[in-house]
């Protein structure tokens, strides 16, 4: 079976993009990139003066900027943080499609009709959904993403709600641009998800 060079697996929080993401690239021999990484690896070589949109969370603990700002703001970072960082995904994916360098990027950080947009040969993109009791449930059941924090409640709220946004947004694009997704649920195992993720995405066999 042939698959595209460049997999790119988006989805909100806590959908299982990266866990999933990592069995894939294992079995086709790709390398594997988190949007996450790269975004930690930009905010280390910029300031909030020089590149504010990468620093919303400069001078707060990661639990307490959460806490403090509520889910509307979060979005509004978040879109802000999109539209410079779509020019460093944009490259990365250019550069593994013109060096013929497989791998599969998974992240938070990827926008469906951006990518889309960009009409890459050897690009192949599936997104994860799921319903907005999942991704409250998931959350809940990650600790220590909110133990400790001065408001463990208003936390959780605060960022499942910026999920939930996200969530809905890919739904309504991947649906206007006819883009592959699979929708998520607990009584589908990582190895389900695999399989249907890579059906989905075969060129040929």
């Amino acid at each position: 079976m042939t698959y595209p060079k460049v997999i790119l697996l988006g989805g909100a929080p806590n959908t299982g993009k990266t866990t999933v993401s990592r069995l894939i690239a294992s079995r086709l021999n790709y390398a594997c990139l988190s949007t996450d990484d790269l975004l930690k690896a930009i905010t280390s070589v910029t300031t909030p003066k020089s590149h504010p949109n990468f620093h919303f969370m400069a001078g707060w603990e990661t639990q307490e900027y959460y806490v403090h700002h509520p889910a509307d703001t979060l979005i509004l970072h978040t879109i802000e943080r999109f539209k410079i960082f779509r020019k460093a995904i944009e490259a990365v994916v250019k550069s593994h499609v013109s060096r013929e360098e497989p791998i599969v990027i998974e992240g938070f950080g990827l926008w469906p009709e951006e990518l889309k947009n960009l009409n890459l040969p050897d690009v192949g993109m599936v997104w994860l959904v799921a319903d907005e009791t999942l991704l409250d449930k998931r959350t809940r059941n990650i600790k220590p993403l909110y133990e400790g924090a001065s408001d463990e409640e208003r936390m959780i709220q605060n960022y499942v709600g910026r999920s939930v946004w996200y969530n809905s947004k890919v739904i309504e694009a991947v649906g206007r641009l006819d883009i592959p997704s699979v929708k998520v649920s607990d009584e589908l195992s990582v190895e389900a998800l695999s399989v249907a993720l890579l059906k989905i995405l075969k060129l040929s066999d």
